[in-house]
């Protein structure tokens, strides 16, 4: 990310200040550095070269990034204005920078960071309308969701999910007995959509909610292949590079039974549903 040099200026001089040293005595400590380099990083003309920065930032009781980007939240607050053009409301800040910290990302970490930044405003309802699941607990256990679609006045559900937190893996079932509804040929179209780039937040902008990163997920889902009438599993996982899903049928995850057990159920109903209509 861009680094502000009149910024990195003012913590440069914050420091000196807190010794009361001159300008000629912290050059001197800082790889005796000449007092017109001093006075020039202090303006922002300049920046020291990287083993002075680290000098600098030790002596501030800091790390490099704290002195080149601020603190971690300052950090975020630069990188959504250069990326996105918006401040983040006051609402939004007080959760969100605690979730970030929680799930380890850092400096440095900006496209991931730029997606949750959007996924989690979508989530939110707070400066988008598009349209993304809303993952609500269950009575049965604090990894089953229910995963619904808010409108105005209701709400619809659409799928099942469970999060594997141990293995950051999302697990999806599609609510069968909801029918075709607008929202759930939403769903599905939104599953067809998955491996495409930069498409999936329908389906990640709660991972932050459900305790998942989205670095290294993978989403499990569960359903009808309706050719071969039995149930079916296709397993996704996510590539950072292109910002999508990719479909690896060899890809190691544990199997969610009950959802499994679920879609055979479906299966079977439907062949028996279609063995009456074409007897």
């Amino acid at each position: 990310m861009f680094v502000n040099k009149e910024a990195v200026g003012k913590r440069i001089l914050q420091i000196r200040k807190k010794y009361g040293y001159s300008m000629q005595k912290f050059g001197e400590i800082i790889d005796n550095a000449p007092k017109g380099s001093v006075n020039s990083w202090e303006k922002g003309v300049n920046l020291p070269n990287e083993k002075r920065l680290k000098q600098i930032a030790t002596l501030g009781n800091m790390t490099l990034n704290e002195l080149l980007y601020g603190s971690f939240k300052e950090y975020v607050d630069m990188l959504i204005t250069e990326k996105l053009g918006i401040e983040l409301p006051e609402e939004f800040t007080r959760t969100f920078y605690s979730l970030l910290e929680q799930n380890g990302f850092t400096y440095g970490d900006d496209i991931e960071i730029v997606r949750l930044v959007n996924g989690f405003l979508t989530y939110h309802n707070l400066t988008t309308k598009e349209t993304a699941i809303f993952y609500q607990p269950t009575a049965y256990s604090g990894d089953y969701f229910d995963g619904i679609i808010q409108k105005a006045d209701s709400s619809v559900l659409v799928c099942r999910a469970y999060a594997d937190k141990a293995n950051n893996t999302l697990h999806i079932i599609p609510a069968f007995e909801n029918g075709q509804t607008e929202e759930v040929a939403d769903f599905f179209h939104a599953l067809k959509s998955i491996t495409a780039p930069h498409n999936n937040n329908y389906f990640t902008s709660g991972f932050l909610t459900l305790g998942l990163a989205l670095r290294d997920s993978k989403v499990i889902i569960y359903g009808i292949d309706e050719k071969q009438g039995t149930a079916q599993v296709i397993p996704y996982e996510y590539d950072c590079e292109s910002d999508a899903y990719i479909q690896n049928e060899h890809l190691a995850y544990t199997r969610q039974d009950s959802f499994f057990r679920e879609a055979t159920k479906e299966a079977v109903y439907r062949k028996m549903q279609s063995d009456r209509s074409n007897p």
